[in-house]
């Protein structure tokens, strides 16, 4: 009998040790990403101090869009485009890859290049031509490791932070 408890004692207490290490890591990954947001968010102020009249903050999704922009709308007069968006305005937008082909901006903000959300070979399509939308400024932010589709870019061209 005492066998049979300690045994369900000890997957219990594995049981918690897994718990706890989602729990810190979904802690620390929510920190990262408030983090992430502030940052953005006082790019999108200094970008607009320089005269950039088009800013998108572009996601790998339609839901990663979404998120981005409830998390993004302390950003005066931030829009999200979405696939009912009439046409597209000037200012700061929100707005998925594969809606951004075919439209260019003074400054594009990459949401979030990591491996997580561009990891796969498959995505480097879409990644390019997140990347190319803009004309003047580029800025990449990552949660975690940034994506390997960025392993044969120079390093003299970008910083990490």
């Amino acid at each position: 009998m005492d066998s049979n408890f300690q045994q369900e004692q000890k997957r219990v207490t594995d049981v918690m040790e897994v718990i706890e290490k989602r729990i810190s890591r979904l802690e620390e990954e929510t920190t990262q990403r408030r983090n992430e947001v502030v940052q953005i968010t006082s790019k999108v102020t200094t970008l607009r101090s320089l005269g950039y009249n088009s800013i998108a903050i572009i996601c790998k999704s339609a839901e990663e869009s979404k998120h981005a922009f409830e998390a993004l709308s302390n950003i005066k007069d931030i829009k999200l485009l979405t696939n009912s968006s009439i046409e597209y305005e000037q200012g700061v937008v929100v707005i998925p890859s594969y809606l951004s082909k075919g439209i260019e901006f003074d400054a594009v903000i990459i949401y979030d290049a990591s491996e997580q959300v561009y990891g796969d070979e498959s995505l480097r399509r879409l990644f390019y031509t997140a990347c190319t939308r803009a004309m003047h400024y580029l800025q990449l932010y990552s949660l975690g490791i940034p994506t390997p589709l960025l392993k044969n870019v120079l390093r003299d061209s970008f910083t990490e932070s």
